[in-house]
């Protein structure tokens, strides 16, 4: 059977387990394992780019995850950099329109710092998550192209819930492996490979 589909992995989950009610909990394993992995993959599939109309205050997409960039595009494009909020409390004391830049996060928004005295555009390059499999959702591209992380990320907490000491070892070696190589291909393909030097 192929793991290419949400009730293909819980029907592996209860394959691999030896347990029958796998489906008591699987989808608990399954959200378990995607908890994990967007607090700690990042890898170039999770890349997304979001833009708006520039204003002080800006909501963070959804399935926002983690910055990678912000830029202030304007009469001309600059990148802003993170400060913290009370930095940004302090640098923009009177509240004074100019030039942006510097960002901060609170809560679910971006605030431009300072407050942008021109119309323009942010654009932001950010981390996004992996869409949870659910019936309705029933793949994504991690499963389609890492089908072995989910079901081993799957079986780490499967193995706790039916007190498999026996297995639990073994399977968070598995998986430890199958996640470093995630990590290096990724690295891998949005850096090139390895650098070269060359003569001028």
């Amino acid at each position: 059977m192929a793991l290419d589909s949400y009730a293909n992995l819980k029907t592996a989950i209860g394959t691999w387990t030896g347990r029958a009610d796998s489906s008591d909990f699987a989808d608990d394993c399954i959200d378990l394992f995607e908890a994990w992995a967007n607090r700690n993959l990042r890898v170039r599939q999770m890349q997304e780019e979001a833009t708006a109309s520039s204003a002080e205050r800006l909501e963070l997409p959804s399935d926002f995850l983690e910055m990678r960039n912000l830029q202030f595009d304007g009469s001309t494009r600059r990148e802003l950099s993170y400060v913290t909020p009370e930095y940004a409390d302090t640098y923009d004391s009177t509240g004074t329109a100019g030039t942006p830049r510097f960002y901060t996060v609170i809560n679910d928004e971006i605030r431009i710092v300072p407050s942008p005295s021109e119309s323009g555009t942010v654009r932001m390059s950010y981390y996004e998550s992996i869409p949870a499999l659910s019936g309705s959702q029933t793949t994504n591209w991690l499963l389609t192209a890492y089908p072995d992380c989910y079901l081993y990320g799957c079986l780490m907490h499967a193995s706790a819930y039916v007190q498999d000491d026996g297995r639990v070892e073994a399977i968070k070696a598995a998986f430890s492996q199958i996640v470093s190589e995630i990590q290096r291909t990724g690295r891998r393909s949005e850096y090139g490979g390895s650098l070269a030097i060359r003569a001028a």
